[in-house]
């Protein structure tokens, strides 16, 4: 009998003391060694404020967009994206 081995758990730390933040703009731009920088940022009276910038590989940003059109009860239909884009 195979003995079955234990996933460790994965822990997400999370605070109260981080605020919510409000995106008006989301935009991404990909390179060539396929990260992807993802740039946020929200229109007020005083201009636009970047909200929050960061990396993500490529194949990350697709599962979070699948992830986000499934919670909007959305559809896309990523290849054919990918195939009009490149």
């Amino acid at each position: 009998m195979k003995k079955e081995t234990k996933k460790p758990q994965q822990f997400i730390s999370t605070s109260a003391q981080t605020p919510p933040i409000m995106v008006d703009h989301f935009e991404v731009y990909q390179r060539e060694d396929n990260l992807c920088f993802i740039r946020m940022s929200t229109s007020l009276p005083e201009g636009v404020i970047e909200q929050g910038k960061f990396f993500m590989t490529k194949e990350f940003l697709k599962n979070f967009i699948e992830s986000a059109t499934k919670a909007l009860d959305s559809s896309i239909d990523i290849d054919t994206q990918e195939k009009s884009i490149n």
